[in-house]
């Protein structure tokens, strides 16, 4: 999927996408975004660094691309494009080729941060609903919506930054009725998953970051968890792989072969090593070290034919493997639930979201 952030030069883009990465890049939290891009890693985290000491980026003087995953758990569940506009490209003729790309990009982006500096609402000439700057951003989120169908959701995000600076606008007011009005004349408004919210990033502390990336994310995210469910649902499978694996492995050994292989059936042996080798085909143990521990657990197993005696290595595995798989479940399960509510819940929880005032649509 794909995100494009636009707004003025200095609005805080660069700001808001490090802060969100600041808070999901927790090693304690179950949910994260990572880039893998070496380069793109160490320049987003001295932003954050930064960012906890308070000091702020600079202004974005050319296009940037970001490509993040965002993962459960350790395991990926989707892997996204962030966009990074410079303020100026909002301003370019229509015809210059950053404008040009730019709406390319916005008509292929599933998701839409449009940033609105609350420290520049006084400007009238700017945010006057006739202002040019105005209904460029207007046109841009126009173009997003027109896009959204039942088959291809997509997400729209306005935020005013910089809520927490003392020379804020006094009058906020004419430019959220804008942002309505623009709103409720929107297409295909069903379709659109969206939020208006205040956002602020201060020293040590963001407030509504994480709520708007997640508003900004939720349709995508339920829908990969929607095709992992159809992963997830085979946990039956999964149930069953691992009741199999617990019901043959005391079973297996010289006897169990020759007398399978003798009435031409498959031996416990068999089933176990199956069972097990079945597991490695599931996203959860996709990861190397998760199969290296299915990997050291046929070989322990192996070894010693059969293992009743408690405690012995393949047994300690098999459970290790059962915790893995039951960790993840009920980190999936936490995550079914009612969207609107429970998931920013759930985030709050692992990732310290503080409070603050946002609008959902």
């Amino acid at each position: 999927m794909k995100i494009t952030m636009i707004g003025d030069r200095g609005c805080g883009k660069t700001t808001f996408m490090a802060a969100v990465y600041q808070a999901m890049t927790s090693p304690e939290a179950s949910l994260n975004i990572r880039l893998s891009n070496r380069e793109q890693r160490a320049r987003v985290d001295a932003i954050a660094k930064n960012l906890s000491r308070g000091k702020y980026p600079s202004a974005t003087s050319f296009e940037q691309e970001y490509k993040f995953d965002f993962t459960v758990d350790n395991v990926k569940l989707l892997d996204f494009s962030w966009y990074d506009y410079r303020g100026g490209a909002l301003m370019e003729g229509k015809n210059s080729k950053e404008a040009v790309q730019l709406f390319n990009d916005i008509d292929n982006s599933d998701g839409l941060l449009v940033f609105i500096d609350h420290t520049t609402l006084d400007d009238h000439r700017k945010w006057n609903k006739n202002s040019k700057y105005w209904r460029t951003i207007q046109q841009a989120v126009r173009q997003h919506a027109i896009q959204a169908d039942d088959e291809h959701p997509r997400s729209l995000g306005i935020v005013l930054t910089k809520w927490d600076a003392e020379d804020q606008c006094k009058s906020p007011y004419p430019i959220t009725e804008s942002i309505v009005e623009l709103l409720s004349t929107l297409p295909n408004m069903d379709n659109i998953c969206g939020i208006l919210a205040h956002t602020a990033v201060m020293k040590g502390t963001s407030i509504n970051t994480i709520v708007v990336f997640l508003r900004l994310m939720m349709p995508f995210i339920f829908s990969a968890l929607d095709e992992q469910a159809y992963k997830i649902k085979q946990s039956f499978k999964m149930n069953k792989l691992l009741s199999q694996i617990n019901n043959n492995y005391n079973k297996a050994g010289f006897f169990d072969d020759l007398i399978s292989r003798f009435r031409g059936k498959t031996s416990s042996r068999s089933k176990v090593i199956d069972c097990v080798n079945t597991l490695k085909s599931f996203p959860l143990y996709k990861s190397k070290s998760r199969k290296n521990l299915i990997d050291s657990f046929l070989y322990h197993w192996n070894n010693q034919s059969i293992f009743n005696d408690y405690g012995s290595t393949a047994e300690e595995e098999f459970c290790e493997i059962v915790n893995i798989w039951f960790k993840f479940a009920n980190d999936v399960n936490a995550l079914f639930g009612d969207w609107k509510d429970n998931v920013m819940d759930y985030l709050k929880e692992h990732n310290g979201m503080d409070k603050g005032a946002y609008v959902l649509f």
